[in-house]
């Protein structure tokens, strides 16, 4: 249901909440409550995703436990198990959560009932199952084949087709001519280019830089002319956070004793939000003396134990040095008993960061936020939806 996801700060101006009034939704797998002050449980902050089939939006519940119900004038524990936060618009009655406890919904189009103890009697007509991965009930429909609705048409499917008539399309070609014939060459090559609005390199160079600043800029392009200094681009003001740089003093790769590829900076960046591929995460090495970055995307947390077997390969293939330290957060994926045995089959020794303190394996956080704001600000500028996250991150 759509009113799962529509939060206050979205809803009209005009619009009441009834502590009383609850939406039966089947699409739901939780009870959620917006009163917080009803919990009687603990306070359990989580991130939740609730609606669309166990797919849809996430939000960060705040409190878990029961809410005391009365039925009939007997207690009832219809809303035993219970999600509050308060940003969600109205409370969600889950239909899956009720069936649990042993009640019988039925809808029609009058409204809604439910039962306690209730044998319906009838013709069935489809019987569905119930996933177990996400607790929501699915009916298998076969659907009429396209072809069976076109068979008892007589008309050619040619019909089917937006086109332009002849006429219309002949007045184009007449206008495209005019056009043609009345502008300048050099203005027509103009048109042609990419980016021809663009006055000055900046304009021209720093988008397609995927919005670098000004000293990386001239570093990757030094014949850029008239480059300011200090630079305002609205899409860097929306995408990149306030500089607030790590309390780790990172060494230059000049100064670092090891060769390329024998020392690895690696952290995770996730969960976010799905990719067009299926992606959650981004797993980041980085050498610490070349800083050539590895970014592989994975669908789960578990695809690392792959992806850290491509990158010692990889990185011993370029460099021509066997990859001896690997330097990560204290992260189960990293301390497990599967990237305890890759280690040991490499001979690599694991280096972890100290607990809580992110500024002890700065070199990979501040290459995650580097290309954090810098897919965020690409989004922005291209206005592209913000599940293309990856395809921008790999660009």
């Amino acid at each position: 249901m759509a009113n799962v996801l529509i939060t206050r700060d979205t809803t009209h101006s005009q619009e009441t909440y009834d502590p009383r009034r609850w939406c039966v939704d089947s699409g739901a797998n939780r009870h959620l409550c917006r009163d917080v002050s009803l919990a009687q449980g603990r306070a359990k902050e989580k991130d939740l995703v609730i609606g669309e089939a166990g797919l849809g939006h996430s939000f960060r519940s705040e409190a878990e436990g029961p809410i005391p119900v009365e039925l009939k004038g007997r207690r009832s524990k219809l809303l035993h198990h219970t999600v509050f936060a308060s940003k969600i618009y109205e409370n969600i009655l889950s239909v899956g959560e009720a069936a649990d406890q042993g009640y019988v919904m039925v809808f029609d189009k009058n409204g809604v009932t439910m039962y306690e103890s209730v044998k319906i009697k009838g013709d069935v007509l489809l019987q569905g199952k119930r996933s177990r991965k996400n607790n929501l009930f699915y009916f298998q429909l076969e659907t009429a084949p396209q072809a069976m609705v076109l068979a008892a048409h007589v008309h050619s499917p040619m019909e089917l087709v937006p086109v332009l008539s002849y006429s219309k399309i002949r007045e184009i070609q007449e206008m495209r001519e005019i056009t043609y014939s009345d502008t300048p060459p050099a203005v027509l090559a103009k048109l042609s280019r990419t980016y021809h609005e663009c006055v000055k390199d900046f304009d021209l160079w720093h988008p397609r830089m995927a919005h670098i600043n000004p000293r990386l800029a001239l570093l990757a392009k030094p014949d850029l002319k008239d480059w300011p200094k200090k630079c305002f681009c609205p899409s860097c003001t929306q995408g990149k956070f306030h500089k607030h740089s790590h309390s780790g003093s990172r060494p230059k790769p000049a100064e670092v004793s090891w060769g390329p590829g024998e020392h690895f900076s690696c952290d995770l960046f996730g969960p976010l939000l799905k990719s067009k591929g299926g992606a959650r995460y981004v797993a980041f090495y980085i050498d610490t003396r070349s800083r050539f970055v590895y970014a592989k995307p994975l669908r789960e947390k578990t695809d690392n134990y792959q992806a850290m077997l491509e990158v010692i390969q990889d990185a011993r293939a370029r460099s021509g040095h066997p990859m001896r330290f690997m330097k990560t957060d204290g992260d189960g994926i990293f301390t497990g008993g599967d990237a305890a045995a890759i280690f040991r089959k490499y001979s690599i020794r694991h280096l972890q960061s100290a607990p809580g303190d992110s500024a002890s394996n700065d070199i990979a956080e501040r290459t995650i936020r580097t290309m954090a704001e810098m897919t965020t600000t690409n989004l922005l500028h291209a206005g592209a939806p913000p599940s293309f996250w990856l395809r921008q991150c790999a660009w």
